[in-house]
């Protein structure tokens, strides 16, 4: 995580962020891989169409720098990549997709050009997949609100939030989430499996704040030493 934890804790708490993104079954992961690959699928056999005819506008022809642009932007928008845990490939891919929509939009509507309408036409086939990008963007939205429930700011001059605190304020989140649960089916399973990642660490997750001192966790240490620690121990199996 972002904020600082003690050595002891470490365990529980420095991977949670990608706990809750990549776990196995509803994950987070599956859901931004599906929706960055269906936005891929649908969108490039029509703009590589758009990119063969360009090839044969006359390269005098005034739009054709523009319409080239255009169409290399959303080439290279649908190879955004994810960072896990908050940076969602398929969510910027689709904002992105977004904003050429609006610009290509103004320039249609200046310029008249027949693939300018095609490029519009192209990049408007992710509204399909609207309800799939706002229900990851609200899910991606709670991993940054337990974030930053589990590692609030300290103001400065101020007592620092005690692990009780910190519980009660995760707790109570929770709480809500599967509240929500409740009345919305569609998110019921991500809720399940958040609920679940926390339970699985709770006994641990808190003991950190009783530290006058607390450390950032190195992830990158973290990483390179598991894959590690999983190479020596496939190289010792029978």
């Amino acid at each position: 995580m972002s904020g600082d934890r003690a050595g002891v804790a470490g365990d529980s708490t420095s991977d949670l962020p990608m706990a809750l993104f990549a776990r196995r079954g509803h994950s987070l992961m599956a859901a931004d891989r599906a929706l960055k690959k269906a936005l891929k699928r649908t969108l490039r056999d029509p703009v590589a169409a758009v990119a063969r005819t360009l090839e044969r506008v006359s390269p005098e022809d005034p739009c054709t720098e523009v319409l080239a642009t255009y169409t290399e932007l959303i080439r290279t928008t649908l190879m955004e990549s994810s960072k896990p845990p908050f940076v969602f490939g398929s969510l910027r891919t689709f904002e992105t997709l977004g904003r050429l929509e609006a610009s290509l939009q103004r320039n249609q509507t200046t310029r008249g050009h027949s693939l300018l309408t095609q490029l519009l036409a192209v990049v408007r086939r992710r509204r399909a997949f609207t309800a799939a990008y706002r229900r990851l963007h609200r899910q991606r939205s709670w991993l940054v609100e337990l974030e930053r429930r589990l590692d609030p700011p300290v103001v400065a001059g101020g007592p620092r939030p005690s692990g009780a605190q910190v519980q009660l304020r995760a707790k109570a989140f929770l709480a809500e989430l599967q509240h929500h649960a409740g009345y919305h089916p569609h998110d019921a399973a991500v809720v399940a499996h958040i609920s679940t990642t926390f339970a699985h660490r709770w006994p641990l997750l808190f003991a950190c704040y009783a530290w006058s001192e607390r450390y950032r966790t190195n992830n990158a240490s973290e990483t390179f030493f598991g894959k590690l620690r999983n190479t020596a121990a496939a190289n010792h199996q029978p």
